[in-house]
């Protein structure tokens, strides 16, 4: 069985994209592809020497800041309950700098994102249990959080509007 996925790119967000992937499901379940070297070569077009597969499992109402980096690229998906995904322009060179995409994201509509470089990203938690996964992409060395770019959920310059006044955070996103 081949897997099919249709991409669909993000306006005013550098070489970020939408990709839905298709599934099969029986009585057993279901599976997909959330993404593979085929897909690789057709959005990103780059070939990596170093990559990242984390899972995180988050409460409701968990929110991140605005991350990212200069250099890797990363696909996000739930993988169970619901998320909802800004991604922001965070290259201030560009002319479309500060602006946003928002997206809601559940674990049975097999979308993915992919988020490239200088694309900072951001999620709300929205059910009481919530499997994110993260793919991360890159060549060299890892850009931990000491080396990313971080803004506040709530920066103004941005202008997101959120469900939530008071949501749970970490001290790096306080």
């Amino acid at each position: 069985m081949k897997f099919r996925y249709k991409i669909k790119k993000i306006s005013n967000l550098k070489n970020s994209f939408l990709v839905n992937s298709s599934h099969f499901s029986d009585l057993r379940g279901s599976i997909s592809t959330i993404f593979s070297k085929d897909m690789q070569m057709k959005i990103i077009k780059k070939k990596f020497d170093n990559s990242h597969d984390k899972v995180m499992i988050r409460k409701k109402n968990t929110l991140t800041g605005i991350h990212g980096d200069r250099k890797t690229w990363k696909v996000l998906t739930c993988l169970e309950g619901r998320i909802l995904v800004v991604l922001v322009n965070c290259d201030k060179k560009s002319k479309n700098f500060g602006r946003h995409f928002k997206i809601k994201l559940k674990a049975k509509d097999f979308k993915s994102i992919v988020i490239s470089p200088m694309v900072g990203n951001s999620y709300l938690c929205l059910d009481k249990k919530n499997i994110i996964y993260y793919k991360v992409l890159h060549n060299g060395k890892y850009n931990d959080f000491d080396k990313q770019f971080t803004y506040k959920w709530n920066d103004k310059k941005f202008g997101v509007s959120w469900p939530i006044k008071k949501p749970i955070l970490s001290k790096r996103d306080i």
